[in-house]
């Protein structure tokens, strides 16, 4: 009989740590939280690398955020 009452407790007192830890669960991110940040954060910034190849001006266009060439050497007209 005490066994039996020790073994309904220990399952009483699993089953309610259970249901507390699924109630204090984290809670997702809604969108209406998203909506708030900057859109200035995402922005992928570049620049231009000028370099002189063979006696010409060349750029090249250069991913600062991500760091990667997104451009081969284009030649630069020159002005007349």
């Amino acid at each position: 009989m005490f066994r039996k009452l020790i073994i309904k407790g220990c399952c009483v007192t699993m089953v309610a740590c259970m249901c507390v830890s699924t109630a204090l669960a984290v809670a997702p991110i809604k969108y209406d939280q998203l909506s708030n940040t900057d859109v200035s954060d995402k922005r992928i910034e570049t620049e231009w690398v000028y370099a002189n190849i063979d006696g010409l001006l060349h750029k090249r266009q250069w991913n600062i955020t991500y760091g990667y060439w997104m451009t081969d050497w284009i030649p630069v007209p020159s002005e007349a």
